[in-house]
C-alpha cells in the first residue's frame, strides 16, 4: 500500500468505475492523489526494487533446495508469496547468459581445434590428403562430366600433390596444412559463385549437385571470397554468432521440454500442458543458477593456490543430477522406480532435442554471420 494521500472522490481515475474502498474493484488501481513529490517517487522505486529482491531470494531458497516445490505451490494457486515464474526466468537467464558470454569466448574453442590438428602425425596428414586426391580423381575420370566441370578437381589434385611433396621432404610442414581449408576439398577451386553456377549449368542434370550441397557450396565460396585464408577470423565470427544464439536455443527448447513431460505423464490427467511449462521454467531457472555456480568455480580455480576449488564442481554436478530427479519426484509425486525411469527418458530425449536445435542454429550461424 502506498503512503500517498487517498482521494476524497470515489471515482476511479483509470476506468471511471465507482469506488467502494481504497482500490478499484474493476481495474485494481489505488485511489490516490495523482500529483506526488520527488521523495514519494524515490521511495516508491526503492520499495519496488527491495520488494522484488525480497521475493527473489525467498523464492530462490525453495528453487534450489526444494526442487519442484515452487511449481507445486503455483498450480495450487499460492502465488503472491513468490516471484512470478516468467519474471524469474527473465531475470535468472539474463544474469546467467551475460556471465556465460563474458567468460566463454569462441576463440578458446578455435585454439583447442588448432591444437588437436597439430597433434596429427605427418603420415596421418598425407593419408587424409591422398584420400581427398582419390575422390577428385574419380571426378576427373568420369566420362559423363564435361571438361569444364573437371577444372576445379584438377586444381585441387595439383594443390594436394604439392602439399604431399612438401610434407615428405619436411615433416614439420604438416602444421602448415589446414585440412579444413577448401583448397584441399574442392570448395575454393571456384573463386566466385558465378563460376560455380556456370560449371553446374554445363553438367548433365543427373550430375549436378543437389539443392543442399549446392546451397552449402555456394555459401562456402562466398565465405572464401570474404575471408580468403584467414580461417581463424571466419571461425571466430561464426562462433560468436552461434554462442550468442544460446539464450534463444534454451528459450525454444523450453516448450519442447514441457511437451516431452506431457507425453511422459500423459496418464496424469490432473496435469495440463501449462503445468508442465511452469515446472520447466522453474527447472531451467534452477539449472541456470547451478551452472552459474560452476562457472564461478571455474574462474576461481584459475587463481594461484586455489585450483583445489575445482573439486567443489564435482559436488555441484552430483547435486545437479539429484536436483533434476528430485524435482520430478516432488512435483509429479510418483514412486522412486517410475521417477528414475522417466528421468532417464526425459534426459535422453532432451539431449536429442538439444542436438537438433544446436544443428539448426549452427546452420543459421553459418548463413548469417
Amino acid at each position: 500500500m502506498s503512503h500517498l494521500k487517498e482521494r476524497s472522490e470515489k471515482i476511479c481515475l483509470n476506468c471511471n468505475a465507482e469506488l467502494y474502498g481504497r482500490y478499484c474493484h474493476v481495474c485494481g488501481q489505488e485511489n490516490l492523489e495523482p500529483k506526488e513529490t520527488f521523495w514519494h517517487l524515490v521511495t516508491h522505486f526503492v520499495y519496488d526494487v527491495t520488494h522484488f529482491d525480497g521475493k527473489f531470494f525467498s523464492s530462490a531458497k525453495y528453487l534450489l533446495f526444494k526442487p519442484g516445490y515452487l511449481s507445486h505451490e503455483y498450480i495450487r494457486g499460492k502465488r503472491a508469496s513468490y516471484l512470478n515464474p516468467i519474471r524469474m526466468y527473465v531475470f535468472v537467464s539474463a544474469i546467467f547468459f551475460l556471465f556465460f558470454l563474458a567468460i566463454l569466448k569462441p576463440e578458446n574453442a578455435i585454439q583447442v581445434n588448432e591444437t588437436a590438428d597439430k597433434s596429427k602425425s605427418a603420415k596421418d596428414v598425407i593419408k587424409e590428403l591422398q584420400g581427398r586426391r582419390n575422390a577428385q580423381e574419380e571426378v576427373i575420370n568420369d566420362k559423363d562430366i564435361p571438361e569444364v566441370g573437371k577444372i576445379g578437381s584438377r586444381a585441387v589434385v595439383k594443390k594436394i600433390d604439392e602439399a604431399i611433396i612438401k610434407i615428405q621432404k619436411d615433416s614439420t610442414q604438416k602444421s602448415k596444412v589446414d585440412l579444413d581449408n577448401g583448397d584441399f576439398s574442392g570448395f575454393t577451386s571456384y573463386k566466385t559463385v558465378a563460376s560455380y553456377d556456370s560449371v553446374q549449368n554445363a553438367l548433365p542434370e543427373s550430375k549436378r549437385d543437389g539443392w543442399i550441397k549446392r546451397t552449402f557450396l555456394r555459401r562456402n565460396i562466398e565465405v572464401n571470397e570474404e575471408y580468403g585464408t584467414n580461417g581463424n577470423e571466419m571461425m571466430s565470427r561464426m562462433g560468436e554468432k552461434f554462442f550468442h544464439s544460446f539464450p534463444q536455443i534454451m528459450f525454444v527448447s523450453l516448450p519442447l521440454f514441457a511437451l516431452v513431460l506431457q507425453l511422459l505423464y500423459i496418464r496424469r490427467k490432473n496435469f495440463y500442458y501449462v503445468d508442465h511449462i511452469i515446472y520447466s521454467v522453474h527447472l531451467y531457472c534452477g539449472i541456470f543458477v547451478l551452472f552459474f555456480v560452476l562457472l564461478v568455480i571455474s574462474q576461481i580455480s584459475k587463481i594461484p593456490h586455489l585450483s583445489w576449488v575445482m573439486y567443489l564442481a564435482i559436488i555441484v554436478w552430483l547435486y545437479l543430477f539429484y536436483y533434476t530427479y528430485k524435482g520430478l519426484r516432488n512435483f509429479y509425486e510418483q514412486g522412486r522406480g517410475k521417477t528414475i525411469l522417466k528421468w532417464f527418458l526425459l534426459n535422453s530425449t532432451a539431449f536429442f532435442i538439444m542436438m537438433i536445435l544446436f544443428a539448426i542454429y549452427g546452420v543459421i550461424a553459418l548463413f548469417t554471420f
